[in-house]
């Protein structure tokens, strides 16, 4: 398996009901848990807010393209400056994508930034922010016991944080013109993604932070974006708030931006989102938060979520791109949404090769053109 899949950043499409309901009493929310993947739905199968309680009177108010992101997921591709083009011009504001450890550093000491650079002055001239994910780990400096082969050593915290810490001052100095916002690490609450502990991850996110800062004063630090459910691997419903309680490395006074992932039904965003906010709550903390996985697949047989699952595949993954997107910036005031994917794409296997705004080949598929509705 390549890094490109390995580092794919995504999450589990769908949440088993057992977890929706561990995270609401998390969240210290009351409600079911339908076998459809939610409850709260209006006949016309839309994403509605509980009595609308959640949404504002101008709930159908425009959004703006600072609003609304897209991640690259399976890796880098010569495609990328023409699909750049593409969903800037459809209306996107922003980009996502990792700044990969062992891309840029193979061998330690030795940067090269070419392949990004390619990237990153494309996704500028096209006019987009960029926000950087670092992570994950190299193979030349990994935590991983010796009987652990392969890519899954990725997966590890490094051996070394000094190591870690060149990496991330050396990534953030290349870019500090170009980027200012860089998110640690993906889905850390994920074994999938992360082999280590929750306060090996606050020691990590605490590093980044203080590098990131002395670096360019100005950046904004995301938290690795929680899945809050899905696979690969086991997930840790207590990542977050052990993260937040660590007494070493406290958590909420090492990122400026909370951050989860929402793949499901809408039920499941207001738990994830009042999960997050709850814990922040409880220790006095007050971070906006932004979603920066947020997707569908266009694929008939794999569109399971009730009102979004009849009719033609594009268009149910057109409809749920629309609903969730505005419900999650109208209904729960998250400041900004990343649809993944750019770009359909076959390394990221079957499940999610078709959750791409774009074809494989930058054809706009009819989720691209709803973005443009949205901002009308």
């Amino acid at each position: 398996m390549t890094y490109a899949v390995r580092a794919r950043l995504t999450s589990g499409l769908s949440t088993p009901c057992t977890l929706v309901l561990s995270l609401a009493l998390l969240a210290g929310l009351a409600g079911g848990c339908s076998g459809s993947g939610g409850s709260h739905r209006s006949q016309s199968g839309r994403i509605t807010a509980r009595s609308n309680e959640n949404l504002p009177s101008n709930s159908k108010s425009l959004l703006s393209p600072s609003e609304i992101g897209v991640t690259v997921g399976g890796g880098l591709n010569y495609s990328l400056p023409g699909a750049f083009k593409a969903v800037s011009k459809a209306g996107v504001g922003w980009v996502r994508m990792t700044i990969a450890w062992s891309w840029v550093e193979p061998e330690k000491g030795r940067f090269d930034f070419s392949k990004y650079d390619l990237a990153v002055t494309a996704g500028r001239s096209a006019g987009l922010e960029i926000l950087g994910t670092l992570g994950l780990g190299v193979l030349w400096d990994t935590a991983a016991p010796p009987g652990v082969l392969g890519n899954e050593r990725l997966d590890y915290p490094p051996n070394s944080m000094s190591d870690w810490n060149g990496y991330v001052r050396s990534t953030v100095s290349h870019y500090k013109n170009s980027i200012h916002y860089w998110e640690i690490w993906n889905e850390p609450d994920l074994e999938g993604f992360w082999h280590g502990t929750p306060g090996q991850y606050a020691r990590l996110l605490a590093n980044s932070y203080t590098d990131i800062k002395a670096v360019d004063p100005s950046a904004q630090v995301l938290l690795g974006g929680l899945s809050l459910a899905g696979t690969p691997g086991q997930y840790d419903p207590d990542f977050f708030s052990q993260i937040l309680s660590n007494k070493a490395y406290p958590a909420g006074k090492f990122f400026d931006i909370a951050n989860f992932h929402q793949y499901g039904s809408e039920h499941e965003a207001l738990i994830r989102d009042s999960y997050v906010n709850s814990q922040m709550t409880q220790i006095g903390l007050h971070r906006p938060i932004w979603v920066t996985e947020v997707g569908y697949s266009s694929d008939p047989s794999l569109q399971k979520l009730a009102g979004y699952s009849k009719g033609t595949g594009q268009g149910n993954q057109a409809g749920y791109l629309r609903d969730m997107v505005e419900y999650l910036e109208h209904g729960l005031r998250v400041k900004k949404s990343f649809w993944f994917s750019i770009q359909d794409n076959p390394k990221l296997g079957p499940e999610f090769s078709n959750y791409g705004l774009l074809t494989s080949s930058n054809l706009p598929k009819q989720a691209l053109k709803e973005i443009g509705q949205l901002e009308k």
